[in-house]
């Protein structure tokens, strides 16, 4: 990785600002918006794991994140947790997981494009962009959304912009270790038209295709599911894209002079963010990008500021930060902290 001053950690908070959901509040927002024969089929699962259910009732709805997990439970003891079998079939099962992500990703979609939609940006988004391009500074983004991306590069993304290589010219990059809306593996991504596409990462067999168009793609009318990592309590990282985003990650984080967390609340059943966080700050005379070929010199204790009204969010990245580090609290939200930056 390049190294920048500045890095910037970007949280569901961040996007909350633009109109999209909080995880805690993700599922009620949605259900309205979801195909009647999914609502139905949903229903019944959700009924199973809260018997007290009830869509009229905003207090029964559990986390989305609560509910992926408890579905994947489902999943993996499908078998052993059925004598015999019946109407409702693990790959169903499977199915409306999948369909459930893809609901999410339509609407994310729609939230994207009326954020894009008047004229001008909105004000403190496109400071941010003025901001994020001055500094050179890359970001860290934990959201699936393309508004950074949208912003930052448009239609000439490439491998340098999500960080998975160096850019020739500098700027910016983008860091997702949660995937993206726009990620597709290249079974998928290869079927999209060339001029549409850029691969941007591979390593052996595995390759990633980036989606130049800031909308989901339709092949042959099929829906198809981009490269994102589910909410879930124990998520999987085993693919070779997302070994390479979290070592970019620390390498980031052990490098930066200073570390703004932006509407991002490292919840504490994120165990990889946190130990991810937790090597990046280890004691300040380590701090150095891990596995490079160029020795670096260690660059000391980092200045970390926490811009979120959250006390509890802003408690767990101190305790992850550690006291080697200046750490400063901002109790406001990230629209009217960016406002507040002099714009140089």
């Amino acid at each position: 990785m390049d190294q920048r001053d500045c890095v910037y950690v970007i949280g569901a908070g961040f996007s909350a600002g633009l109109g999209f959901p909080l995880t805690s509040d993700l599922l009620v927002r949605l259900w309205d918006r979801i195909d009647k024969r999914l609502r139905k089929r949903l229903k019944r699962v959700i009924r199973f794991h809260h018997p007290e259910f009830d869509p009229k009732r905003f207090t029964t709805f559990p986390d989305v994140e609560q509910l992926l997990s408890e579905l994947q439970v489902n999943e993996q003891l499908f078998g052993a947790s059925r004598q015999y079998g019946g109407k409702f079939t693990k790959v169903q099962l499977q199915n409306l997981q999948t369909d459930l992500l893809l609901q999410v990703a339509t609407w994310f979609h729609e939230i994207s494009k009326d954020v894009f939609s008047g004229e001008p940006t909105v004000d403190w988004l496109e400071k941010f962009r003025r901001q994020v391009i001055r500094q050179n500074a890359s970001i860290v983004s934990f959201n699936w959304d393309l508004i950074l991306d949208q912003l930052l590069f448009g239609d000439a993304i490439d491998g340098a912009s999500y960080g998975f290589k160096r850019g020739e010219s500098g700027g910016p990059s983008l860091l997702k270790p949660h995937g993206s809306l726009n990620w597709f593996e290249e079974d998928v991504g290869r079927r999209l038209k060339r001029d549409r596409r850029v691969r941007v990462f591979r390593k052996g067999s595995d390759a990633v295709f980036a989606f130049r168009r800031f909308r989901a793609p339709v092949l042959r009318q099929e829906r198809i599911t981009p490269l994102i990592v589910p909410p879930v309590y124990l998520k999987n990282f085993e693919k070779p894209v997302f070994r390479k985003l979290w070592r970019n990650c620390v390498a980031l984080l052990s490098q930066a002079r200073e570390v703004v967390f932006l509407g991002y609340s490292l919840p504490l059943a994120d165990l990889h963010a946190r130990f991810i966080m937790r090597c990046g700050f280890r004691g300040p005379s380590d701090r150095r990008p891990i596995q490079t070929t160029e020795r670096t010199n260690a660059r000391g204790a980092a200045n970390v500021v926490i811009v979120n009204p959250d006390w509890g969010a802003a408690r767990r990245i101190s305790a992850i930060v550690g006291s080697e580090h200046k750490c400063s609290w901002v109790s406001t939200s990230v629209s009217d902290w960016i406002q507040s930056r002099p714009d140089q």
